[in-house]
């Protein structure tokens, strides 16, 4: 089982989530949990509440965006490395 905590998209470590999926793909995985703060949402946080500035110019769609982006490079990651173990222990038998 892959667990990843807090991964705080759009600003997520950049070299982190190279190594996550890396580690992803070499590993199979039956499951994947998300154990939350997948998206950051600075855009609308209470923290910066009476900051404009802080979120001017951002967009809360943008958000979703990136966490999709994300997303969508996890799942590929995970089958990918399903995949592709598969082929191995077939091979090998």
């Amino acid at each position: 089982m892959l667990v990843l905590p807090d991964q705080h998209v759009p600003l997520q470590d950049q070299a982190a989530e190279r190594a996550i999926l890396a580690y992803a793909f070499d590993e199979r995985w039956d499951h994947c949990v998300l154990l939350g703060d997948v998206l950051d949402f600075d855009v609308c946080s209470s923290h910066n509440e009476g900051k404009p500035r802080l979120v001017e110019g951002q967009r809360i769609r943008d958000q979703f965006d990136a966490g999709n982006a994300y997303l969508d490079r996890l799942l590929k990651a995970v089958r990918d490395s399903r995949a592709a173990n598969n082929t191995t222990r077939r091979k090998s038998l």
